[in-house]
């Protein structure tokens, strides 16, 4: 083996390394732009149905927290029953800072968690849908 064809697999192998975390970094960069937009349409939606519910017997509370990293929606029932939906553009006890995403949180649930605005969004929705048709015990 000559010494240029060992220079030549250096160079070229550091050149594949760069490259790669080049794509990787612009893959993260995309991934996070898209997530953050979807955030955003998190918080459209949230304020149309913030709007909307405002005068709904069944809604406890609607809040967009100041900073725009939640939106919490809470009904309540006849009794005791209650249901809270939290969403959160990062894990609100600072848990899996590597996953970028949109959190979901429901107590005596798994924390779950999805990338799509839309999913998010659809998530909010049915749940508000479910606690305004849900029929008193």
């Amino acid at each position: 083996m000559s010494d240029d064809n060992a220079v030549d697999k250096l160079k070229n192998s550091i050149d594949a390394i760069q490259s790669h975390r080049d794509f990787e970094a612009r893959r993260a960069a995309e991934q996070q732009r898209g997530v953050d937009e979807g955030w955003q349409a998190v918080l459209r939606a949230a304020r149309d149905l913030r709007d909307q519910l405002k005068d709904n017997p069944r809604l406890r509370y609607f809040v967009v927290a100041l900073d725009r990293s939640e939106v919490s929606v809470r009904f309540e029932a006849k009794g005791s029953n209650s249901a809270l939906l939290s969403l959160y553009r990062r894990h609100p006890e600072g848990r899996f800072p590597s996953i970028n995403a949109i959190w979901i949180l429901e107590p005596g649930r798994k924390d779950r968690y999805v990338t799509s605005g839309d999913e998010a969004v659809e998530a909010l929705v049915y749940h508000c849908a479910v606690n305004m048709t849900r029929e008193d015990d």
